[in-house]
């Protein structure tokens, strides 16, 4: 029995047992209509009380007891008031933890129902926000409190809480600018944490440990941004990374720019004497100073007056490295070895010069010191007949003559000529041989598992690849196949399938040639050469002699060296490829020619070329390969299939020769015999989940399930078939470490899934997701749909990819709330908070 008074409630059970709940010690109450209806009764330390009701007589109860109490809770309002304290409400840290929240003038007070008192005074808050339907306060300690608000409150709240704090902003600011700092915030440098003060001329930062690192902004020529890292880079070419306060990095970094502009305009202007390129010698003639410019303009060395220049020496280096040196002496008896083949006399090799230096002594009262300055540098040397050499050696020379009229009492050497010198012995013969065995390429392309053709071909490109397989075999030689398309669309995938189409039938005479290693290269002229030599590399046999083995050994090494991003690797092709460019590159397409008339025994059999990662080239680029390969396209029995996309083939020439799309469209048609594009109906993304779902061990999913992985997929990553298939082992993967209902609950399996999709196609949101994990509630994720909700706002999703979210959104949202009911409840958000618990463990 339910008995409702002016002054309390009265519970009666029938053992007689009777509870009361007094309006005076209460701090709110509420109406609970699901699980079992209820009324709540919250007390002032945090307690709740729930008294039974029935679904019939629930509301009419509430409506007395809301208005017996209501006089209570006013003067209870006003109590509080006088006590200072503006807003008190029920309210909650994080899922669990539920209390009353008091707002007061100077503090933020949460009394839990467990008892314990949690208190944020005002003077250590740095801002105030609303997140993810809550009031986030972020402290100067580096740490966040959160507090759940009722909607209809939030706004009032904020204002309130912004207002309360503003007062102690301004103290705190003033008391740091009577101490000359402008800026102060938590910071960390690598794994050390301390705290980032910012002055007028230095920026200074204290450890936690004690140490202290000050960056004067006389030192520094340049700051930036990078993620949250405010970076100085140094005069001496240092970089100091300081951890910044994402909320006013921008201010920081205007004020910063600001204070070092002056330096920086000091240290700069005026010098209008320029020497050298990379390195260079600057003179300000007004001021009668120099300095010195290295790495490009990282390193700026103090200025100097000119007339304490007492000597300038110029060297010229000749010892290269022991490894270019053996690439060289190799490269020039290969060399050698062809034209000896060809009937031909070898040149002799003139002295290579490995950089020009000059030495500049500057003394200063009595100190001594030296600088080095180098006006060219060729790690594999370059003869004084070099084109590179004369340039480089000109403006050294430039200098010497102004120092010879500026400064007379600056002492000038010049290096005397070199004498020859003496012939290189050849490479001996002995142990050459199994060396060059062992550096043999292993020839490329892909192997096949057995496996069901529905897991070979889960997309219904098979019956494609047979067709083009069936054209290679009857087709006429030379041709070229061009497989349009970018490798979004899976045409490497494609290649590896056509390729294993046609194993049984050519085995051996299956090349590969992998290009995108050239995006790291600038080979010039020399890139038809090293293309050539690659193919070669690959299609010659175990019996070739040993300059061919030699040359195979020397091509895998710069591959290796240049896919690495090692410079080294295009200066071995420089010393390799000395000869005149022109009868190199006839020689190679010979040599390549011959190789293919061997393998075809007279035209029975053909040799495929696969050409794949055109699409990781920058447009002109690919386009400068494919040029490069044209001799080679025309080489009797050889069938060229090329991953290749038109549209960027228009681009490439567009960027290399100007907009010119009918120049595009003959350049295509001339390289490609014919082209090939697999069509949008071949990609059967169901067919796709399933053979996936069945791997999974997940055989019997059917029906609105798969349809609902699909739609995820449509609304996310899309029909890709490489993304997908990442996608898809990431799910195995965490199969392995997911408890067992994880993977047999079929909602669970859902959000799983759709959360993968979105940390990998709206990485942004998800991450806020992850840091708000704590505080996910119905409301949350029925927000995710609202363009304008604290979680997208605050995730910093580009506005352009906003509409694709919410597509994406309104999917995931009807997958979460799986009984179809009027919106997502409290036990599917639970649910929801516990996968996205576990999925966090593979985020970036």
């Amino acid at each position: 029995k339910l008995s409702v008074y002016r002054d309390r409630v009265e519970f009666s059970a029938s053992s007689a047992q009777k509870t009361v709940f007094d309006y005076a010690s209460l701090a709110a109450v509420k109406k609970r209509l699901l699980p079992t209806p209820a009324i709540l009764f919250i007390t002032e330390d945090a307690r709740t009380e729930s008294c039974a009701a029935t679904s019939k007589n629930i509301h009419e109860a509430f409506l007395h007891v809301e208005q017996a109490v209501k006089p209570y809770l006013e003067a209870r309002k006003a109590r509080l008031l006088a006590q200072g304290i503006r807003y008190s409400f029920v309210s909650s840290m994080g899922m669990t933890n539920s209390g009353i929240l008091n707002l007061g003038d100077d503090r933020a007070e949460f009394l839990s129902k467990s008892g314990k008192t949690e208190t944020v005074p005002y003077e250590e808050v740095k801002s105030a926000a609303l997140s993810a339907g809550g009031l986030e306060l972020s402290l100067f300690n580096g740490s966040v409190k959160s507090f759940g608000v009722e909607k209809e409150l939030r706004d009032e709240v904020l204002a309130y809480v912004r207002g309360a704090i503003e007062p102690y902003l301004a103290k705190r600011k003033a008391d740091l600018l009577a101490r000359g700092i402008y800026f102060s915030y938590l910071s960390a440098q690598g794994q050390e944490t301390g705290t980032m003060d910012i002055y007028e001329d230095r920026a200074e930062f204290t450890a936690r440990s004690g140490r202290v690192e000050a960056v004067p902004f006389q030192r520094v020529r340049l700051a930036q941004l990078y993620t949250d890292f405010l970076e100085f880079h140094m005069v001496d070419g240092s970089v100091r990374s300081f951890a910044v306060d994402r909320d006013e990095q921008n201010e920081i970094l205007a004020f910063v720019r600001s204070a070092v502009e002056p330096y920086m305009k000091w240290r700069t202007e005026g010098f209008d004497t320029v020497f050298g390129s990379a390195e260079r010698f600057e003179v300000n003639r007004e001021r009668g100073v120099f300095h010195l410019i290295r790495q490009n303009g990282a390193v700026i060395t103090d200025e100097q007056p000119l007339e304490s220049l007492a000597a300038c020496r110029k060297e010229e280096p000749t010892e290269l490295n022991p490894l270019i040196s053996g690439l060289r002496i190799g490269g020039k008896a290969i060399a050698d070895k062809a034209h000896e083949m060809a009937g031909k006399q070898g040149e002799e090799e003139e002295e290579q010069v490995r950089s020009i230096d000059l030495v500049l002594t500057i003394q200063s009262g009595e100190d001594r010191q030296t600088e080095s300055l180098r006006f060219g540098d060729f790690p594999i040397g370059v003869s004084r007949t070099s084109s590179k050499y004369i340039q480089c050696s000109a403006e050294a020379d430039k200098l010497m003559d102004f120092l010879r009229s500026e400064c007379p009492a600056c002492e000038l050497t010049v290096p005397e000529p070199a004498a020859p010198k003496a012939a290189e012995e050849p490479i001996p013969e002995a142990g050459s041989e199994s060396r060059a065995e062992a550096a043999e390429p292993v020839p490329a392309g892909p192997g096949e598992r057995a496996a069901s053709q529905q897991e070979k071909d889960p997309l219904g490109v098979q019956k494609y690849i047979d067709r083009i397989s069936q054209y290679i075999d009857t087709c006429q030689t030379p041709m070229t196949i061009a497989f349009q398309g970018s490798s979004d669309r899976g045409e490497s995938n494609m290649l590896k399938m056509l390729s294993g189409s046609l194993e049984e039938r050519y085995k051996g005479d299956r090349i590969w040639l992998h290009t995108k290693q050239l995006s790291r290269s600038d080979l010039g002229e020399k890139l038809p050469m090293f293309l050539g030599a690659t193919l070669v590399s690959q299609l010659g046999g175990a019996n070739d002699g040993r300059v061919v083995k030699f040359a195979k050994a020397f091509i895998n090494l710069s591959v290796t060296l240049i896919s690495q991003g090692n410079s080294d690797g295009q200066f071995f092709i420089d010393a390799f490829f000395k000869e005149n460019p022109k009868s190199s590159l006839e020689d190679m397409v010979e040599t390549f020619s011959e190789l293919v008339r061997k393998k075809t025994a007279g035209g029975k059999g053909k040799v495929i070329v696969f050409v794949d990662g055109l699409d990781g080239l920058a447009p002109a680029k690919m386009i400068e390969v494919l040029e490069a390969m044209e001799d080679f396209f025309a080489c009797e029995g050889c069938v060229f299939v090329v991953a290749v996309d038109y549209a960027a083939v228009i681009r490439g020439i567009g960027e290399r020769y100007g907009q010119d799309e009918a120049r595009g469209k003959n350049f295509f048609s001339k390289v490609f015999r014919i082209s090939f594009r697999m069509p949008a109906s071949g990609y059967q993304m169901e067919s796709y989940v399933k053979t996936r779902l069945d791997r999974l061990g997940l055989s019997g999913v059917e029906g609105d399930e798969v349809e609902s992985y699909c739609r995820l997929l449509a609304h996310s990553i899309g029909g890709k078939p490489e993304r997908m298939g990442q996608l898809f082992d990431s799910f195995e993967l965490l199969k392995t470490l997911a408890d067992e209902d994880m993977y047999t609950s079929g909602d669970r399996r859902l959000i799983l899934f759709g959360l993968l999709c979105m940390q990998n196609r709206f990485p942004a949101v998800y991450s806020r997701l992850v840091q708000m994990k704590n505080a996910v509630t119905p409301a949350l994720l029925a927000g995710m749909c609202d363009l304008d909700s604290d979680l997208v706002v605050n995730s910093g999703l580009p506005e352009e990819e906003r509409p694709d979210f919410r597509e994406f959104a309104q999917t995931f949202c009807g997958i979460t709330d799986n009984d179809g009911g009027a919106g997502i409840s409290q036990m599917e958000s639970s649910m929801f908070a516990q996968v996205l618990e576990f999925t966090s463990i593979t985020s970036m």
